[in-house]
C-alpha cells in the first residue's frame, strides 16, 4: 500500500533556544527539513509528500529538490485530514 507523508515544518526552534526555525537548523551539511525530505523520498511506499510550512518560508522550502510528482507544499496549519 502506498501512502502520503505529511511533514509539519513550521517549528520555531524555541525549545532549542535557536533563532533559526527548526526545519532550517543545519545538522552536518543539511538542514533538518532537507534530511527529512530526502529520507522520505527514498521510501518506495510513499506516493506523496505534503510539507506544511509557514507562509513566510514557502520560497525557502521550495529550494529542496524532489520530484514534482512526489512533493507538494501547503501554507498554514493542517487542521483536518479527510478520512
Amino acid at each position: 500500500m502506498r501512502v502520503a507523508a505529511i511533514v509539519p515544518s513550521a517549528g520555531t526552534g524555541a525549545r532549542l533556544k535557536s533563532r533559526i526555525q527548526k526545519p532550517y537548523i543545519t545538522l552536518g551539511d543539511k538542514p533538518i527539513l532537507a534530511r527529512t525530505l530526502i529520507a522520505l523520498s527514498k521510501n518506495k511506499n510513499i506516493a506523496e509528500i505534503l510539507v506544511s510550512v509557514g507562509k513566510d518560508k514557502l520560497n525557502k522550502a521550495r529550494r529542496y529538490p524532489l520530484p514534482d510528482n512526489l512533493f507538494r507544499l501547503a501554507c498554514g496549519i493542517l487542521s483536518a485530514l479527510p478520512s
